[in-house]
């Protein structure tokens, strides 16, 4: 059941950050957060971990845009799909943060790609992040 439960934190967070991102908020709001997730059953264990991924996603957004662009040969950050951006941002979030290990933060990475994203995120996502996760 925790990795479900982590799972389910991780799309909630991918939602919230793909809201924000389309609401142009760029800044982590404490009300639109709790409002935003008030919507789903998640247990008070797990809100620690999602308002972490959400604010460090949120608050080091161009750092982390600089190190997928850094990453990313032969694309251009413009051209890197949204959701794919906010799974990689949110990736690196939770590799800063420690706790879980590289190797689930990958998998769930590309797990959330395979549901969210294009036909050939996943494999993007991976290589891009495979290389990022050592840097950690």
């Amino acid at each position: 059941m925790l990795g479900q439960e982590k799972h389910k934190v991780r799309c909630i967070g991918l939602e919230y950050l793909y809201n924000c991102e389309q609401s142009s908020l760029h800044y982590f709001n404490f009300n639109h957060f709790n409002e935003f997730v008030g919507h789903f059953n998640i247990e008070g264990k797990y809100i620690d971990t999602l308002t972490a991924l959400c604010q460090k996603s949120l608050q080091n957004k161009n750092k982390y845009d600089e190190l997928i662009s850094d990453h990313s040969k032969n694309w251009k950050l413009e051209r890197i799909a949204i959701v794919d951006k906010i799974i990689l941002r949110m990736s690196i979030a939770e590799l800063s943060l420690g706790g879980t290990p590289k190797k689930v933060v990958i998998n769930e990475a590309i797990e959330l790609a395979k549901t969210y994203g294009a036909e050939n995120s996943s494999k993007f996502i991976n290589g891009i992040l495979d290389q990022i996760a050592k840097t950690f």
